[in-house]
C-alpha cells in the first residue's frame, strides 16, 4: 500500500507506508492480568464491607446506649421503696420539727386517745396489770364469799364503786396508793355492774363509793363512806386497826 504525494511539478510519487499490527497476547500474560483484576475486585469488596460495618456501628452504638440508659432509669423507678424506707425516719423528724405547737398537741391527743381505747378493758381484765399482789378485783357473790370467808389472819378493805361514778373515779388513785402503803392488808375492788346489782343490795351498800373493813377475828368492823370528803377519816380508821388499837369516837360517817 502506498501514499500519493504531489509536489509543485504536479508529479505524483508513491511512498511506501507500513501499518504496524500488534501480535496477540500470550496465555501467561493474559492470566496475570486476569488475576490482577480479580485481586482488585476482592480488595474493593473488603474495603466496602469495612466501610459499611463502620457506618452500621456508628448508628447502632448510640441506640444501644439509649436503650441501656432507659432500662437503668426504669429499674430505679420500680424500686422507690428502698429510698423511701431509708429516709422515712428523717422525713418524720423534719415533719415533726415543722409542726406548730397546736399540731403537736393535737397529734399527741389523738395518739393518747387511741392508746386508751386499746387499753380499755373491763375491771376484771385489768385487775392483774399494774396492781400490787395484795389487790384484787371481784364482781360476783361467790368470789366475795371466797375472799372474805377464808380470811383468817389479815385485814381486808373493800371498796364498792361504779365505773361511771365521778366520785369513785376521783378517789380511785388514793385508794390504790393505800394498797402500796399497807402491803400486809388485802384490798378489794367490787365494781357495780348490771350483772351483780344483787351483790351490792345484799350487802346493804347505801351509796357509792363505799367501804368495808373486815378484821380476821371480828368480821365486818367498819362501814364507811369513801368519797373525797370522808377519805382522810377512812384512812385514819384503817390505821388504828393496823396498829392494833381502836379509838372510841362518835362519828357521823357510818
Amino acid at each position: 500500500m502506498g501514499l500519493l504525494i504531489t509536489n509543485n511539478n504536479s508529479t505524483a510519487q508513491m511512498a511506501p507506508c507500513s501499518l504496524s499490527t500488534s501480535a496477540p497476547l500470550s496465555p501467561i500474560i493474559f492470566g496475570r492480568k486476569k488475576n490482577q483484576h480479580r485481586r482488585f475486585l476482592t480488595l474493593f469488596s473488603i474495603i466496602m464491607i469495612a466501610f459499611n460495618m463502620q457506618v452500621a456501628e456508628s448508628y447502632v452504638h448510640p441506640q444501644i446506649q439509649r436503650i441501656f440508659s432507659q432500662r437503668t432509669q426504669s429499674d430505679h423507678i420500680n424500686r422507690p421503696s428502698i429510698a423511701l424506707s431509708s429516709s422515712s425516719a428523717t422525713f418524720d423528724a423534719d415533719q415533726l420539727s415543722e409542726m406548730s405547737d397546736f399540731q403537736r398537741r393535737m397529734r399527741r391527743l389523738v395518739t393518747e386517745t387511741d392508746e386508751k381505747k386499746k387499753a380499755k378493758k373491763s375491771p376484771k381484765q385489768n385487775s392483774g396489770r399494774g396492781r400490787p399482789p395484795n389487790f384484787k378485783v371481784i364482781d360476783t357473790l361467790d368470789e366475795y364469799k371466797n375472799v372474805i370467808g377464808k380470811n383468817q389472819n389479815k385485814l381486808i378493805v373493800v371498796r364498792f364503786y361504779a365505773p361511771w361514778c365521778k366520785a369513785c373515779k376521783a378517789i380511785a388513785p388514793s385508794y390504790h396508793r393505800l394498797a402500796l402503803t399497807f402491803p400486809d392488808v388485802t384490798f378489794v375492788d367490787v365494781p357495780a355492774t348490771n350483772t351483780n346489782a344483787n351483790l351490792h343490795q345484799g350487802l346493804g351498800v347505801p351509796s357509792l363509793p363505799y367501804g368495808h373493813i373486815y378484821h380476821p377475828s371480828g368480821g365486818l368492823v367498819e362501814e364507811l363512806k369513801l368519797s373525797r370528803k370522808y377519805f382522810p377519816y377512812f384512812t385514819q380508821t384503817l390505821q388504828t386497826y393496823i396498829d392494833g388499837q381502836c379509838d372510841i369516837d362518835d362519828t357521823p360517817f357510818a
